[in-house]
């Protein structure tokens, strides 16, 4: 394990292989699996309190994770200040159009097929809405998922467009849009279609 002090604010801490594979962690367990991550996170901040003097002093966090292509996971985790919650509450919302459901349908399959994904637990936060004939695709849960969220952005953008900057948007399609998939949005779609 590898930590690094980039701010007072920011930490970044890597993981190799044998780390990773010494603390029984995937990417299906640190996605899919909150309790299992919790204690990750934790136990990585007890460390880095005393590897670096990294303290969170109860401070609301942000945590990213990368998996890379070598085999290493890199923590990177900020803690908020109340400017910085501001600006991430101007960013509550993950949501994405489609011109057609034709095109939701190919992003449902395309993300069946990602091996480290556990679909049922990532499926279930999201809901499917139809307003002015276009299909949009919404984040119910974004704060259990913003991580995974991010990560899957540049997916999801090769199906669809995402207009989560549209802050407008969330409210008029809970009031006049027509909810084709309440939760569970994958999974509901492949299993109909």
């Amino acid at each position: 394990m590898k930590f690094e002090k980039i701010t007072d604010k920011k930490i970044k801490i890597t993981l190799s292989f044998y780390d990773l594979e010494s603390n029984n962690i995937s990417i299906n367990t640190v996605f899919s699996d909150s309790s299992h991550s919790e204690k990750l996170l934790q136990s990585l901040l007890n460390i880095a309190q005393q590897e670096i003097g990294f303290k969170t002093d109860d401070s609301k966090l942000l945590v990213e994770i990368l998996f890379s292509s070598d085999k290493t996971c890199t923590f990177t985790i900020t803690k908020l200040v109340e400017k910085d919650l501001i600006l991430k509450n101007n960013f509550d919302y993950f949501i994405f159009e489609f011109d057609n459901f034709e095109n939701f349908i190919s992003l449902c399959y395309f993300v069946k097929n990602m091996n480290d994904l556990e679909l049922s637990t990532f499926s279930n936060n999201f809901s499917l809405t139809l307003y002015n004939n276009t299909y949009y695709l919404q984040a119910i849960d974004i704060y259990s998922f913003y991580t995974l969220l991010d990560y899957m952005k540049p997916i999801f953008s090769e199906f669809g467009k995402n207009v989560s900057s549209n802050l407008n948007l969330h409210g008029i399609l809970n009031e006049y849009g027509k909810k084709i998939f309440e939760n569970n949005a994958f999974l509901q779609c492949i299993n109909k279609f």
